[in-house]
Parts: structure tokens; C-alpha cells; sequence
């Protein structure tokens, strides 16, 4: 038997000793690995919501190699049901191989499941409770394939489980981001898109509730394309009855979507009722035109 000949047995016994060791490579979801029990799974909060809240442990109980794809929506929900925090809700699509009998551990990308519950602190043992609907899981895997920022998806996770309006899907420091969101939500919801919207102050304080009622602002997008060609405009609140409210500063946001002037009114400064925004030119052409009604809780 030649040199050579000798290596290449010995390289194919190595080779399917190896194999025979890993067994085959299985492609499958964790909500189903763990339905098979093929892995097992420990889960504990890393304290917060909005945040990577969350740190799987896994195990691979089977003879192959698995590589699980965590999928979006996924909910986990504290083990001792006596303790009244958050469920968290995966962001999703991460992916991790688990060679046979291998454990190893990932902190995922977490959401709030239940704005009336408060937020949970670090060490908390959570177990996988059920997957949410394949509506929600096309939002958060539009969130994540736009970048979007955690609380603005925060925000549309609670129009699902607690059924927020869609106008509370916003934040202010990124206007035409939050507008085009609520467009993509309403469109796959069949939903009207509203006129105005509502930003909420959350906190993450443990055993406290998320939201700070009393501190919501309402917001208007007044929005144009480049290619409208508006010069010199101007925005204008007005009450209902038509006298005029507030002058609203020119502070115009300009990027790739085109220009904005947000305006914004307080629910605690501004009294309840009806009022008229209006985009207007040098002659006081009205250009767009928008109402929102305050109330003293306009969101729920």
C-alpha cells in the first residue's frame, strides 16, 4: 500500500468519523426545536424592554448539528406568573448553530408585550409563551430591514398587544421616518393613516409603569416633495372657530424624502379642542391643511 494511498484512507475515515460525530446539519425555527424537543432553553432578563432585554441560553439536544433562526414576534413571559412584568417580544431573524449536545447563549433584541405592565429588572427566568401573528412579524422585519430606531418600532408593537392608535407610532426627531412607518402599517393593516400624531414619555424604572401619562405631546407633519416646488411658506395654527392660535416657526427639515415643518402642541398647556393647521405662501394661499382634536387623553 503506497504513502499516498494510505493518506487518502486515513482522510476519508477522519472525515466520516467526523461526520458520523456531528451528525447532519437541520435547519429549523427555535419555536419548533423547541416543540420537538430537540433544544432545550433557559431565559433570563438582562433588566429594561427596548434594549437587548433578554439572554437565551440553548441547548442541542439532538445527535446533528442545528442551526435555528430565532423568528420575529416570538414572545417570552416571566416563569413565576406572580410577577407582573412586561412579556418581551423578539425583533427576530437572528440565526445560531448549535453543534450536538452544544449549549451556548444569545442576548436578543427586545419589546414590551403589555404597556400596562411594568418594566422588569435583571434576573427575571422567562420562558417562550407563544408566537404573534404573522402581521406583526412583516412590521418588525421591515423595522429591521430599515434601521429603524428601537422606540419608534416600541411604539408600533403596542398598536398589536394593546392596541394603540397608529397614531401613537411616532417620534419627533425623525418625522418623515415615523410618517412613512405608520403609511407601511396602515397599508398591511388596512388602517386610515392619520393626520396627526401622539409621542408618549416612557420610562424604564423597574416595577413602574412604562408610559408617563400627562407628558404627551401631539404632533402635525406638514410635508412636501422637492418637486412641489413651495417657496417661502409659512405655518399657521388656527382654532376652530378661525382665529388665529399660534405662528409656528419656520424650523423646516429637509432630507432625501423632501421638507417638513412639525408642529407640535402640549395636551397639559394647550386647551382641549379642535384645531386647524394650515401650510400657507406669501399670499395666503393654503397649501395643506390638517385639524386635530386635543383631548384630555388622546391616545387611548
Amino acid at each position: 500500500m503506497s504513502g499516498s494511498f494510505r493518506f487518502r484512507l486515513l482522510s476519508t475515515l477522519l472525515l466520516i468519523v467526523t461526520l458520523g460525530a456531528h451528525g447532519k446539519e437541520i435547519r429549523t425555527s427555535l419555536k419548533k426545536a423547541l416543540a420537538d424537543k430537540k433544544v432545550s432553553l433557559f431565559g433570563q432578563s438582562n433588566g429594561g424592554y427596548c434594549n437587548k432585554g433578554l439572554t437565551l441560553e440553548l441547548t442541542n439536544n439532538s445527535p446533528n448539528t442545528m442551526i435555528i433562526t430565532v423568528l420575529p414576534g416570538m414572545l417570552f413571559r416571566p416563569e413565576d406568573s406572580g410577577i407582573r412584568c412586561q412579556p418581551l417580544i423578539l425583533l427576530g431573524d437572528e440565526v445560531i448553530t448549535l453543534n450536538t449536545k452544544e449549549k451556548k447563549s444569545i442576548v436578543l433584541q427586545t419589546f414590551c408585550g403589555d404597556s400596562h405592565a411594568s418594566c422588569p429588572y435583571k434576573g427575571i427566568k422567562y420562558v417562550f409563551a407563544r408566537q404573534l401573528d404573522t402581521t406583526l412579524v412583516n412590521v418588525l422585519r421591515y423595522a429591521k430591514a430599515n434601521s429603524l430606531d428601537p422606540h419608534l418600532i416600541q411604539y408600533a408593537v403596542w398598536t398589536f398587544t394593546n392596541n394603540h392608535p397608529l397614531r401613537t407610532v411616532y417620534a419627533h426627531y425623525i418625522p418623515t421616518v415615523s410618517e412613512n412607518f405608520v403609511k407601511y402599517i396602515a397599508g398591511i393593516r388596512k388602517m386610515k393613516v392619520p393626520h396627526y400624531f401622539v409621542e408618549h414619555t416612557l420610562a424604564s424604572n423597574a416595577n413602574h409603569p412604562v408610559i408617563r401619562h400627562g407628558q404627551e405631546r401631539a404632533y402635525v407633519n406638514m410635508s412636501w416633495k422637492a418637486n412641489e416646488g413651495y417657496r417661502n411658506v409659512y405655518v399657521t395654527v388656527y382654532k376652530e372657530g378661525g382665529e388665529r392660535y399660534k405662528q409656528v416657526e419656520n424650523n423646516i427639515i429637509s432630507d432625501k424624502y423632501g421638507s417638513v415643518v412639525v408642529v407640535e402642541l402640549n395636551l397639559v398647556r394647550d386647551k382641549s379642542g379642535t384645531y386647524i393647521v394650515r401650510l400657507h405662501d406669501d399670499a395666503n394661499n393654503i397649501l395643506q391643511e390638517k385639524t386635530i382634536t386635543l383631548e384630555p387623553d388622546t391616545s387611548f
